[in-house]
């Protein structure tokens, strides 16, 4: 009944009202602060004060919670706890003070410095100084988070604390707006227009709906405003680099209707070449010497968000981005890590292949806001469609499939996604939070990748790989966090998964392809698996001081089984069972005196149970199998300060003891594994990061330098530990002018040229691939705001 009770209400029903409040945003010398943003955490509603600094909101739903922003004001979080008529906020420029950092971790807007996770923020400033435009520049930026890529952003490898996975069911869950990439090929996106990133480590299965074993990496764009707002800039760099990006912010009804529109095209050549003496076969002399890796791209995004008086929120969300290239990275590489360590950028391709793909998502995301509790419901459309042709990857020539035809566009992998979330309303005095949910995914798993062509004699003769299967999940999960004594409060959650995979295939050899017929040789093959599990949560948070936060947890990770859609030799199972970990963590959080530093500290354990690896059989036989069991332990540490005027410090550090444990494999013939560290698992990262604003005069000029120094320690990329990375580090910085609105950046990437694998292969006894990061990048960047 109370159920029924609670969706009648969020259909039909409104909310008692205030009186108006009348607010004003002034700094230290009681002087306006024109066109603050005020924002209404517990709504998410963001609305612009006037040219005096000045907003009133008729009818207010109380308690509020405020975050009053401003550029170049440090951040300020605010509670109203009952109405009142007039309040007056004021704020210290940013250059003095370290503002407050509220963050949705947890699935509850709060400060960062209260949530008990180990999390990583990075604000828009932040982002943009840093030139963090694409999920592979947070490589060394966040304590033992590293990416490694494949030739293209959508065949990456995501890994945190050691935990991940080079599969299409990431380890690592990446969610932008609230709607998580489900699949790998979904990957790759822009982050352009974003408000910022965070980065919560080890699994958080009981405030997530999709299930995230190894952590979440969870992307927020800019919300729509009340004022009409936007930037525009062009970017401009060596191997013909550009980057066009514009974002547009329109209020179509006051206080209540916004719409944003955001787009991106980014060009750029590949830095890598392709020479005809690595080739042991003739080539067609236009592609000696070709540059291979480079990529186009557009994004473009739009929002459309609505508020009602009761509150009731609306947002609708559409993103679509399309990649395309005819000088193809996708699975390329050198054919072994001693080519590619002493001529790093050369390639030995027989053809130099071409790829293009298409992800369109649409969300729609409904929310209503009671004085109990909140209700939200987020449903979500995705589809990715791939075509490549002539990929060379040193063992044969690969085009994808589909029907009789070969190269072409394949129909969208198409995903279905709906969650429904209810969370309790902070109140003053009350002891229990609650948050639950239930999460639901319905998957077309045509997988492209996969569904490939390999050619025998290229044009004439290809031998045909093929599935298609269907994939669902249900989740079910809740957290409860109850308030023992002013300053303890004691968590525990729960979860439960249930995901069912269907694939119909056929194995190597089964089908061939000859000018333009396909004949089966063997009938198909068609299986199912069902994979469920519990996922508890048990933690506890000492809040010593207001500034001065202690926190524990244990929580349980779960990644799903499923099904190799290929045929196998006898004894090698057609179904993989799921993957566990256990994780423990210990952490403390200091705001400094006067809000100048801050620092977070973070000792973790895990054990990771049950490891799915991608196995090989034979020629083009591959097959994922449990394996063993592995351990990893470790230590992550940032810290801000303000140690003068302008001049701020950051830093990020990783530290990290792998090890593979009770190692067991269905092919036989591994050399000793266990003990080994595992793969792409660096024993370290750390980074140092400087940024120092100049002002220059009293007309808003002022001069920027940003720079950061990381460091990522010595890792292998296979469980051999016979494919090394030694240590390396890598060297950015920015530099320019800003006045008013317009700044003018010159900016490099890697400056000290160091050549490093970016990709190596996870299997030695198989084959020695590898493929070099990019060296030294530098350009000019242009940016207007209004």
């Amino acid at each position: 009944m109370r159920f029924i009770t609670l969706i009648a209400a969020f259909l039909f029903s409104g909310m008692l009202a205030a009186q108006s409040i009348s607010l004003q945003v002034t700094n230290e010398q009681d002087q306006p602060i024109p066109f603050p943003n005020i924002l209404f955490l517990d709504q998410q509603r963001l609305l612009i004060g006037d040219i005096a600094g000045e907003l009133t909101l008729a009818n207010p739903n109380y308690p509020l919670r405020l975050q009053i922003s401003a550029l170049g004001w440090a951040d300020q979080v605010i509670d109203v706890p009952e109405a009142q008529a007039n309040l007056k906020v004021q704020l210290r420029p940013v250059n003095n003070q370290l503002g407050t950092v509220v963050v949705t971790a947890g699935r509850r807007a709060r400060d960062a410095h209260k949530v008990p996770i180990s999390l990583s923020v990075l604000d828009a400033p932040t982002l943009e100084a840093s030139r963090t435009l694409e999920l592979r520049d947070l490589t060394g930026l966040i304590p033992n988070y590293i990416q490694s890529e494949l030739g293209v952003g959508f065949q990456a490898l995501q890994s945190i604390r050691g935990i991940q996975v080079f599969s299409e069911n990431p380890a690592v869950a990446t969610y932008v707006d609230g709607v998580n990439q489900l699949d790998i090929l979904a990957l790759g996106m822009p982050l352009v227009n974003v408000e910022r990133i965070e980065v919560l480590r080890g699994p958080q299965g009981t405030i997530y709906g999709r299930n995230a074993m190894g952590g979440v990496l969870d992307i927020i764009t800019k919300r729509p405003t009340s004022q009409t707002s936007g930037f525009a800039s062009m970017d401009i760099g060596n191997f013909n680099y550009q980057r066009y990006a514009a974002s547009v912010n329109l209020p179509l009804l006051k206080d209540q209707l916004f719409l944003s529109i955001t787009g991106q095209y980014r060009h750029q050549d590949g830095f890598l070449r392709n020479r005809s003496d690595l080739v042991a076969a003739d080539i067609d002399p236009q592609i000696d010497g070709a540059a291979v890796g480079g990529e186009s791209s557009f994004f473009g995004a739009a929002r459309l968000s609505w508020f009602s008086g009761d509150n009731t929120e609306l947002n609708f969300q559409f993103k679509t981005q399309i990649d395309d290239s005819d000088q193809s990275g996708f699975f390329v590489s050198s054919p072994n890590d001693s080519i590619a360590r002493v001529r790093p950028f050369d390639l030995g391709l027989r053809r130099i292949g071409s790829h293009e793909r298409r992800v369109n998502t649409a969300a729609f995301q409904l929310r209503r806001q009671f004085s109990f509790a909140e209700l939200s419901s987020t449903t979500t459309f995705q589809s990715v469609a791939l075509a490549y042709e002539d990929i060379d990857d040193g063992f044969g020539l690969y085009s994808s499939l589909y029907g009789n035809e070969i190269g072409v566009l394949s129909p969208p992998q198409e995903v279905l996604t709906q969650e429904f979330r209810l969370r309790s309303t902070p109140k003053a005095g009350q002891r229990v939070e609650y948050i639950a949910g239930l999460y639901l995914f319905l998957q077309d798993a045509f997988e492209p990748t996969t569904n490939i062509a390999i050619a025998i004699e290229p044009d004439v003769s290809y031998s045909v790989l093929r599935n298609a299967g269907v994939n669902r999940g249900l989740a079910a999960y809740g957290q409860l966090t109850y308030r023992l004594t002013e300053n303890w409060f004691l968590t525990a959650g729960l979860r439960y998964d249930q995901e069912r995979r269907e694939n119909t295939f056929n194995g190597f050899g089964d089908a061939s392809w000859t000018n333009g017929m396909i004949t089966n040789l063997r009938p198909d093959t068609s299986i199912s698996g069902t994979f469920s599990a519990l996922s508890p949560e048990l933690g506890f948070r000492y809040q010593i001081t207001p500034q001065q936060t202690l926190f524990g947890s244990y929580r349980r990770g779960f990644r799903a089984g499923g099904i190799n859609a290929s045929r196998l030799p006898d004894g090698v199972p057609l179904t993989f069972d799921p993957e566990y970990s256990d994780n423990f963590e210990l952490g403390y959080k200091l705001n400094g005196t006067n809000s100048k530093w801050q620092m977070a500290v973070t000792a973790f354990y895990l054990r990771w149970q049950d490891l799915q690896f991608f196995e090989n059989f034979g020629s083009f036989t591959f097959a994922r199998t449990n394996v063993g069991d592995a351990r990893s332990m470790g230590l992550e540490l940032e810290g801000k300060w303000l140690p003068l005027t302008g001049l701020r410090l950051d830093a990020a550090v990783g530290l990290l003891s792998t090890e593979y444990l009770d190692f067991d494999n269905f092919r036989g013939g591994f050399t000793a594994i266990t003990g080994n560290q595992l793969a792409n698992a660096p024993d370290y990262t750390a980074m140092l990061g400087i940024q120092y604003h100049l002002p220059i005069g009293k007309n808003g000029w002022e001069l920027q330098f940003q720079t950061d120094y990381r460091l990522i320690g010595q890792q292998f990329t296979d469980i051999q530990n016979r494919l090394e990375i030694p240590a390396y580090s890598l060297w950015n910085a920015r530099i320019g002018t800003q006045f008013k609105k317009v700044g003018l950046f010159l900016w490099g990437r890697n400056l000290a040229d160091n050549n490093y694998l970016i990709y190596g292969a996870p299997d030695t006894d198989f084959n020695r691939r590898a493929r070099v990061a990019a060296p030294r990048t530098y350009g000019l960047s242009l940016q207007f705001k209004w």
